[in-house]
């Protein structure tokens, strides 16, 4: 029987060996155990030990209620300390050497097998217990923590540890946690993972902090001037890889100098289950950066997705902060769908591209923050041989800001010598070798600053809507399309080097409501510069099908002075039918149309709207006015408009009286040096 001076004393130790857990946050289920030891045994018969070791040879009771407190996994303050109950009273070799973890379960020397410590526990395991350190490589005692996990148990990472190997995870229903917990991969060997979840359910990984190995410098000569950068082995290395998983999270974590991938997934295509219903969210995720990563390479060094050919579905990439990767968000060769990507901020990309998707059906990629990347915001692409549906559908690119995208001019070539394309805010591009389409997608409200090349790419898309989209100061095209048919309507387009827009029609095109102000300004370092000289242009690609072009309420206007290479303010080749209605031409060029007007109302225009021929004066009568029309109490040239204007403009008269006339009609053009001509007609009978 113990003095109350004794009882007092070991109350005194044991709180300050859970003051100690709280330390290393485990505190609280260090007190939530010595509850439940002292709930089987009375404070006086816990044993105190020093550490596993003495444990391990110490005297399990007979009669199974025997408690004992460790103070260590190995020595003092290694975080290992807690509370073990005896369970006996098997038969012999119940139990046996395999058992022991050297852990949470410990097999005392020279047992008959009829008995085991088991760690007092409540569903929270920690790496300490199995005596993972401060120092040293820590994979092993950390696979063990991991494989002894029960389900809904929760693995928690309080301390820094080195680990030079995987950690897999294998079982589903379990959480690894970070509460300042630190893993440092420190295999030299390229490929490595370091979390590997292998065809699990239900397995959350949340904040902790992983830090990898950084590139392995390549010596090969044949990369010729880039004799410093580093392999492009790294396909296989993430802090994080989910292998044919489901219903897993990843969240809250930060992931720093993984060359190859922050978070990464990925299927066996024959597998019955593969990656699906995964959620990415908050993680920050910090790639090795421009030191090591020139523009134009690739490395498959992506911070978050799959870079292997994979079947997955139903993700979400959301509120990430992703830098200093290759690639950003990287989603390739999937055949199947379903991926939203929405409000990540991914800046600073210095090989390629901040979303690459190649291709994705049912996806939805929104209020992202994109800027300074190498090559392109946003790329949904279908590669040669792409083993995917056709066509592909249902992609919505909405609200995002891109700002600060491309590489300075087009002559930089990539390690291997193949150019790289000028930059671009948004691309969608089919395929034309394998001629698979893009259909019904919808690239809406974005925000699109400062590009080193295009704006907007659509190439190989029907059905599209290109709408309401901010474009400003781009060098190159504001909008290019290859083979695009849809509705481009209502975009603000400020400031581009080259077109305005550019399309070549497939089947029809409705262009309506846009705004381009200073298209053309032909900054410097761009070839044939005098190809690309209108506010819009558009082509057919197949002559032996019309295309069809309805322009309706669109507006030109020119702020700055105009560019001398600057020919028209619209130009539509042959095989295209026009449909034209009230557009605005604020800029001192024409409207060349080579293939045939179906319909023309003028709009607000200073200058002659066409070239004279056949498109201006029609043997056969088209729809609509097809001339300027004006309002006034006297003609232009007696009123003293100095603009051109064409044969059969019109100007009403707006006080028409008995004996008057309607109004005037030009019957000889401007001229250089002369003003039109007019002429009263319609004699209003007195």
């Amino acid at each position: 029987m113990s003095t109350k001076y004794e009882e007092s004393k070991r109350r005194e130790f044991f709180g300050k060996a859970i003051g100690l857990g709280a330390a290393v946050g485990t505190g609280a289920f260090v007190a939530e155990s010595f509850k439940e030891a002292h709930a089987q045994a009375s404070i006086e018969d816990i044993v105190i030990l020093e550490n596993i070791a003495a444990l391990r040879s110490s005297t399990i009771t007979e009669n199974g209620t025997g408690v004992a407190f460790v103070k260590s996994h190995t020595s003092e303050g290694d975080g290992g300390h807690g509370f073990f109950q005896a369970d006996s009273g098997h038969s012999a070799s119940y139990f046996s050497e395999q058992d022991d973890d050297d852990g949470i379960k410990v097999f005392p020397d020279g047992g008959d097998g009829s008995s085991i410590w088991r760690r007092i526990k409540t569903n929270t395991v920690i790496p300490e217990w199995f005596g993972a350190g401060q120092s040293g490589d820590a994979t092993e005692k950390i696979q063990k923590a991991i494989d002894e996990l029960l389900e809904h148990e929760t693995l928690l990472f309080t301390g820094h540890y080195f680990v030079s190997d995987r950690l897999l995870v294998a079982k589903s229903n379990i959480r690894l946690r970070g509460d300042g917990g630190r893993l440092v991969q420190t295999s030299p060997a390229a490929p490595m993972k370091t979390l590997v979840l292998e065809g699990v359910d239900n397995v959350e990984i949340c904040g902790i902090h992983l830090v990898g190995g950084g590139f392995t410098p390549n010596p090969d000569p044949d990369l010729g001037p880039y004799p410093d950068v580093p392999s492009t082995s790294h396909n296989g290395i993430a802090g994080i890889w989910i292998h044919d998983s489901t219903n897993c999270t990843v969240v809250d974590n930060y992931l720093e100098n993984h060359a190859g991938g922050g978070i990464r997934w990925d299927s066996d295509n024959s597998s019955a289950s593969i990656t699906s219903n995964l959620l990415v969210a908050r993680n920050r995720v910090v790639g090795v950066g421009d030191a090591f990563i020139d523009t134009g390479f690739n490395f498959q060094d992506v911070a978050i997705g799959s870079h292997s050919s994979a079947d997955y579905t139903n993700i979400i990439v959301a509120d990430n902060d992703i830098s200093g990767h290759a690639f950003g968000i990287h989603c390739a060769d999937n055949g199947g769908g379903s991926i939203f990507i929405t409000g990540n901020y991914i800046h600073d990309i210095p090989g390629q591209h901040g979303i690459y998707l190649n291709p994705m059906s049912q996806a939805l990629i929104a209020n992202n923050y994109i800027r300074n990347v190498a090559l392109i915001g946003i790329k949904n692409q279908i590669r040669n041989g792409s083993n995917i549906p056709d066509p592909i559908q249902q992609l919505t690119i909405k609200d995002n800001h891109i700002i600060s995208v491309g590489i300075p001019n087009s002559s930089v070539t990539g390690p291997d010598g193949y150019a790289i394309s000028p930059g671009t805010g948004i691309s969608v591009e089919g395929n034309a070798s394998d001629t698979k389409w893009f259909e019904n997608t919808v690239v809406h409200g974005n925000t699109i600053l400062n590009i080193d090349g295009r704006g907007i790419v659509m190439n190989y898309s029907k059905n599209n809507v290109v709408r309401d989209n901010v474009i400003k100061k781009c060098h190159g095209y504001g909008i290019l399309g290859r083979r695009f048919g849809g509705n481009i309507a209502n975009n603000h387009i400020v400031e581009t080097s080259q077109n305005g827009i550019e399309i070549s029609i497939e089947d029809e095109l409705v262009l309506e409501g846009n705004t381009i102000v200073d298209a053309c300004q032909n900054k410097e370092g761009w070839p044939n510069e005098t190809d690309r000289a209108y506010y819009c242009y558009f082509s057919n690609p197949d002559m032996g099908v019309q295309k069809k072009l309805h322009l309706k309420y669109n507006n030109f206007r020119s702020v700055k002075a105009e560019h001398i290479s600057l020919k028209y303010a619209f130009r539509s080749g042959p095989g295209v039918d026009v449909y034209a209605q009230k557009n605005d031409n604020h800029t001192s060029k024409s409207w060349f149309v080579e293939g045939n007007i179906k319909s023309f109302d003028m709009g607000f225009s200073k200058s002659v709207d066409f070239l004279a021929g056949d498109n201006s004066n029609p043997v056969v009568p088209v729809y609509g006015f097809g001339r300027r029309q004006l309002f006034g109490t006297q003609d232009p040239t007696s009123a003293g408009i100095m603009d051109d204007f064409d044969d059969g403009d019109i100007c009403w008269n707006a006080t028409p009286t008995a004996g008057g006339y309607v109004g005037w009609v030009c019957v000889i053009p401007s001229s250089p040096g002369n003003l039109a001509v007019w002429k009263p007609f319609g004699l209003i009978s007195g």
